[in-house]
Parts: C-alpha cells; sequence; structure tokens
C-alpha cells in the first residue's frame, strides 16, 4: 500500500490493506473486448465488480466503459478458473453524470466458472453516501498500465489503495459527485507496489468506506465486516491528483439490475420455448 495524506502508521498501512484485499478481491474483474476471430487480439478497458440482487448474480461498472461493446464484444474474468468469459446478456445503464452499467449473468455460467469470484451481498451496500469526517476509502482495480497482451492471454494486476476524501474539482455536482486522493508523483510506496501507476483502466471500481476511522471514533474494533460500498470511480483528474465518483444514492443500482433481469428471464423464456419447438 501507499503512504496517504490520512495518518496510518506502516503497520496499519499493512494490516488494513491486507485486510481490505482479503474482503474485495473476490469481487473485481477485469473487463476486456472480446475478438472472437483472433484470440491473440484483445485490449483492457476497465474495471467491474460482481454483485447479488434478488437472489441473482450481476456485473456492474461504468457506461463508458460498457458502450465498448458496440464496437466489440465484452468478456470479464473469474478468478479461480482464469477463464475471460463473453458477455453475453444485454447492458442496462444510465449515462454520464451517473456513469453505471449493468448486465445479468446467466446461472449456468456463473456455476461453471466462478470459483474464486463471488459476488457483493445486499447488505454491503449503503443507501446513502456517509462516513464520518477523515474516514479511510478504499478502492481496487485493474489499471491499463498494469494490463495487457501475453501471447494469446489477457493478463491484469489489481491495484489496491487506501486513499481519503478530497475538495470536489470545480465543475461536478456536490450532490451526485465526489473525490478521493490519487497522487501518482508523490506517493511513497512500500512493499510490493513500487509505484501507484495512473488509474485509467480502473474505471468501474467501487469506493469501499472502511469504517476505520469510524471504529475508532466509536471505540471499537475493526474487522472487515464493517466496510460497505459508497460509491463507483468514473474519472481521473490529474492535475487536481484525485478520481472522480458517484455517489451510492445516484448509481441506481438496484434499478438497473432489475432492467438486467427482465432482460435474462425473457433471453431464457426464448430459450426454452425454441429448445420445445424443435
Amino acid at each position: 500500500m501507499c503512504k496517504e495524506q490520512f495518518q496510518l502508521n506502516e503497520e496499519e498501512r499493512k494490516f488494513y490493506g491486507d485486510a481490505m484485499r482479503t474482503l474485495v478481491d473476490p469481487y473485481v474483474t477485469p473487463i476486456s473486448f472480446y475478438d472472437e476471430n483472433d484470440e491473440s487480439n484483445g485490449e483492457h478497458l476497465g474495471t467491474g465488480y460482481f454483485f447479488e440482487y434478488n437472489k441473482n448474480k450481476f456485473l456492474i461498472t461504468n457506461y463508458h466503459v460498457a458502450v465498448k461493446c458496440i464496437e466489440n464484444p465484452l468478456a470479464y474474468h473469474f478468478k479461480g478458473d482464469g477463464k475471460y468469459v463473453k458477455m453475453f446478456l444485454p447492458i442496462k445503464f444510465y449515462r454520464y453524470p451517473i456513469d453505471v452499467a449493468c448486465t445479468s449473468i446467466f446461472d449456468n455460467v456463473w456455476n461453471a466458472y466462478h470459483d474464486g469470484s463471488h459476488c457483493i451481498p445486499p447488505e454491503k451496500f449503503q443507501s446513502k453516501f456517509e462516513a464520518v469526517e477523515n474516514e479511510i476509502f478504499f478502492i481496487e482495480g485493474y489499471p491499463g498500465q498494469r494490463a495487457g497482451m501475453w501471447g494469446d492471454t489477457m493478463f491484469a494486476q489489481l491495484t489496491p489503495l487506501l486513499t481519503n476524501q478530497v475538495r470536489l474539482v470545480d465543475g461536478y455536482d456536490e450532490r451526485m459527485h465526489f473525490a478521493l486522493h490519487y497522487d501518482i508523483d508523490n506517493f511513497v510506496c512500500t512493499g510490493e507496489q513500487s509505484f501507484l501507476p495512473s488509474p485509467k483502466g480502473m474505471s468501474g471500481s467501487l469506493v469501499w468506506n472502511t469504517k476505520i476511522e469510524e471504529c475508532k471514533q466509536k471505540g471499537e474494533k475493526w474487522d472487515i465486516s464493517k466496510p460497505t460500498v459508497i460509491g463507483i470511480i468514473h474519472q481521473y483528474c490529474g492535475d487536481d491528483k484525485c478520481v472522480i465518483g458517484t455517489k451510492i444514492e445516484h448509481m441506481r443500482k438496484d434499478e438497473l439490475a432489475e432492467l438486467a433481469l427482465k432482460d435474462k428471464l425473457e433471453i431464457i423464456k426464448m430459450i426454452e420455448e425454441s429448445k420445445k419447438e424443435s
């Protein structure tokens, strides 16, 4: 992890950083374009997260990542199996300034390949962007500087970051957006992470309210059952050394999931009817 503008010593950074990675790693996936005619042709596009809604499995990312499906099919990655899986079902979305997209996952696809990947349960999502003063946030995604093709295989390496909220850049809506510190030039890194890459490619990364500071203020013991999702990253402002996110209450995640689920059920019905006819 990297030294930030909040007060955590090296031992705390390692403890909380490792704990947050243990929690978040199974939920996150790289998103790339999928060339059905040439397996050696691919490109990393962004980051997505698996989540559960109404006992179904979904993938959430940014609209500006998902819209690339117009040019080429998109694919996501399961941890244990190592497979990239094509997005089969329609993508539902809200354009900027929300910049969120969602697609459902067939049950048989999830059951066949998901080993190592898990869905964020509903109770892990906050209903509103609320955190105590000086709270520490966590983001984890796949920056483009750490992703690419190796022969006919796409590889991508996660970047985790403990960070703090900063003043929102002019031009964004404070009711909908927030900013987190992200300075690639003035971070002193320790441990396995030798540098902080540009966050381009981390679009679609969910933002976690670690509740580390909240527990300290309440005198409670912190553990990985405490953190909750509070927003989603969609923009990098390099000159202002921050990333911009959409607050959880404006993501409209459940609305998108309902629309995506409706499409999935209709497609399943069509498949079953075609089987009966044949």
